[in-house]
C-alpha cells in the first residue's frame, strides 16, 4: 500500500497541445511545469482514516478501494484512447490560436464562453 502512495508512482491525466490527453507521471508533470498548475484532489473514502497508522480498513472499504481504483484507470485509458481517436492535440491547438487570437481583437467580450487571454 506504501509504495501506491509514493508520489513517483502516482499518473496525472493531463490535456495537452503536443500530445492530446496523456498519463504521466506526477512528479514528471511537476518537474516541467512552466507556470502552469495542477490541482490534486485526494480521494477519500466513507470511513477511512488516511493518518492512521492503527486503522484496519473493513473488507467492504477494501473492495470499494479496488471498485473506485479499477475505475479510474478505465477512465483514464478511455480518455487517452479517444484523445487519439479524435486527434485532440490538433484541435487544442487550433482552439487555443482562436481563443488567443479571439482575445487579441477584443471579441472575448462578446462571447460569453470563458476565454483564455494566454
Amino acid at each position: 500500500k506504501k509504495e501506491e502512495l509514493d508520489p513517483s508512482n502516482m499518473l496525472l491525466l493531463e490535456a495537452t497541445a503536443g500530445g492530446g490527453i496523456v498519463a504521466r507521471p506526477l512528479l514528471t508533470r511537476l518537474e516541467m511545469s512552466n507556470s502552469r498548475s495542477a490541482v490534486l484532489l485526494p480521494l477519500a473514502l466513507p470511513g477511512e482514516r488516511r493518518n492512521d497508522q492503527f486503522f484496519e480498513p473493513t473488507p467492504t472499504t477494501i473492495a470499494t478501494e479496488v471498485f473506485v481504483r479499477k475505475q479510474l484507470e478505465e477512465f483514464r485509458d478511455k480518455w487517452v484512447e479517444i484523445s487519439k481517436e479524435k486527434n485532440y492535440r490538433r484541435a487544442h491547438s487550433t482552439l487555443g490560436l482562436a481563443g488567443a487570437l479571439a482575445y487579441g481583437f477584443g471579441l472575448h467580450t462578446h462571447n460569453p464562453g470563458p476565454t483564455s487571454p494566454s
